[in-house]
């Protein structure tokens, strides 16, 4: 009896192991393409913008709702912005206050 449970427990332990050894791998593989960096700078040096461009080059891929809904909003104000800076560069134009020409 004790001789066929101890092949019965060791075959269970193999595949145990095995899973195991899998997992194993799999978190190393993780690990390695893991990279750690230390960010030095004063306050407002742009660390945190740094590590937002870095997660939205090569990160998660895909923004949450409130995400959206933020860069939505800093979209249509930058997009504002930059139809008044023409408009108002076209009219000191069109006054010859302004001597270049804007390409629209």
């Amino acid at each position: 009896m004790t001789a066929i449970f101890a092949v019965c427990c060791g075959r269970h332990k193999d595949e145990q192991t095995k899973i195991i050894e899998k997992q194993l791998q799999k978190e190393a593989k993780h690990l390695r393409r893991q990279v750690k960096i230390l960010l030095l700078g004063s306050g407002e040096s742009g660390k945190s913008t740094f590590i937002k461009q870095m997660v939205i080059i090569n990160g998660r891929g895909e923004f949450t709702a409130d995400e959206v809904r933020a860069y939505r909003q800093q979209i249509y104000q930058i997009s504002n912005l930059m139809n008044f800076k023409l408009g108002y560069t076209s009219k000191l134009y069109k006054l010859e206050v302004l001597c270049i020409k804007i390409r629209p």
